[in-house]
């Protein structure tokens, strides 16, 4: 139900379930981690590799993913950077009002891991992945901006 440019809908909402693909991911984000500190010249020691292993089983620990796309060949491309955004948050929101955690994530997981492990297309350009799941422990809400300083009458 989010707005999009034109009625295009140019989203694609990849859900994993399967362990193994999920248990893939999390190897595949653990070698560009390693490799990427390799590339810069970083040492890698068993410390540094078991912190890196650590951080990727934790963001890889839920029992859902969902993977959310838009399609390059659409009919309004310049307007997908809006449009799959919209569609992530609607996602994300929905899921929290079902009783789900979930967390926007992108850089974190790197858009080739998943492209390649869940053999997506080149014409999709990755939004986001995140994971659905009732977390173990539900964080406390962080402290927000007073709603003032997001509001200006009339003018600036």
């Amino acid at each position: 139900m989010a707005p999009t440019a034109g009625n295009q809908q140019p989203w694609k909402f990849v859900i994993v379930t399967d362990k193994s693909l999920i248990d893939e991911m999390r190897d595949s984000c653990i070698s560009e981690a390693l490799e990427g500190l390799k590339r810069g010249n970083k040492e890698v020691d068993a410390a540094k590799k078991e912190e890196i292993t650590g951080v990727f089983n934790n963001y890889l620990s839920a029992p859902v993913y969902i993977v959310v796309l838009t399609d390059n060949n659409s009919m309004y491309p310049s307007y997908n950077h809006w449009d799959g955004p919209i569609a992530a948050g609607y996602l994300l929101l929905a899921a929290r009002a079902l009783g789900y955690g979930t967390v926007f994530i992108t850089d974190a997981i790197p858009e080739k891991v998943t492209k390649e492990v869940l053999h997506i297309p080149d014409n999709y350009t990755r939004v986001c992945i995140t994971p659905v799941g009732v977390p173990v422990e539900w964080p406390s809400t962080p402290a927000k901006k007073q709603l003032k300083e997001f509001i200006a009458k009339e003018r600036f």
